[in-house]
């Protein structure tokens, strides 16, 4: 982690394009299996990414390693928009929804907080894919939203839960007095 840091200091800031997703040659092919990911970067601002993007996906690569993930791609969406009409994010889910991939590394939710519904949804829809959400070297703020998504997931399972169980049993009731 220390590399990484002193990278970002040393380094010359890049120039970065506003959204894109970069497929990883000789990291796995689609269909593979198990331990496909894609990595996920996304900035507010340009300038915030021309300063630690490449620190980001940097950790989200020793990371994917660490765990013996096959990186399959990386994203990045930079700029103010909602996560329900961002071209990358709308990409990532295809891929989700083809099971292309297994795992969707994010490195912050920071990129995110500008509206928590529209995180819900986009964590939701990953989720209904069958795809694994990893957070990985999160701040408070991050700590904080991603908390709260997994708090009302929670709470709408019972919920959901609850009313299933109820239906049965009102089923069952039926069965028995016809």
């Amino acid at each position: 982690m220390e590399n990484l840091l002193l990278d970002l200091l040393t380094e010359d800031k890049i120039d970065v394009q506003q959204d894109r997703i970069i497929f990883v040659d000789g990291y796995g092919d689609i269909g593979q299996g198990p331990g496909s990911a894609l990595l996920y970067t996304r900035f507010l601002s340009p300038r915030a990414a021309a300063r630690f993007l490449q620190y980001e996906q940097k950790k989200g690569i020793q990371y994917c390693e660490l765990k013996g993930y096959n990186l399959y791609a990386i994203a990045e969406s930079i700029g103010y928009k909602k996560i329900t009409e961002d071209l990358t994010v709308k990409k990532i889910l295809n891929l989700a929804k083809k099971a292309v991939i297994d795992s969707v590394i994010l490195t912050s939710v920071g990129g995110f907080s500008q509206c928590q519904e529209d995180t819900f949804w986009f964590l939701d829809k990953l989720y209904e894919y069958g795809v694994r959400v990893e957070l990985i070297g999160c701040g408070s703020l991050d700590k904080a939203i991603f908390d709260a998504y997994i708090e009302e997931s929670k709470k709408q399972q019972n919920i959901f839960q609850n009313m299933l169980t109820s239906f049965v049993s009102q089923a069952e009731m039926a069965d028995h007095i016809c």
